[in-house]
């Protein structure tokens, strides 16, 4: 119930999700993702990463300001943990 609401929340702030793709590229405002085929993004102004059982985040070094990595991207925790991650996140966007 909980993700349901919070998920209703971001829908209704026009944020769009994109679930199993693979981040190819940033340039600038322009993102490039992967699924079964590439799609380009324009105009971004915010990104969420949240990936698989490991820590991943490939902006890490250029310290982008909006990015926000939550969950096991960015650091191994229990689910819980993730959630409250997600959460603080949307609250912001």
């Amino acid at each position: 119930m909980f993700f349901r609401t919070e998920l209703a929340k971001l829908k209704a702030k026009h944020v769009k999700i994109y679930l199993s793709h693979k981040l190819i590229n940033v340039d600038g405002n322009k993102l490039t993702l992967q699924a079964n085929e590439e799609i380009t993004l324009s105009d971004v102004d915010k990104i969420i990463l949240t990936a698989g059982m490991k820590s991943y985040n490939p902006f890490k070094q250029d310290k982008m300001t909006n990015v926000f990595v939550v969950g096991d991207a960015k650091q191994v925790a229990k689910a819980q943990e993730a959630i409250a991650d997600g959460y603080k996140v949307q609250a912001m966007i």
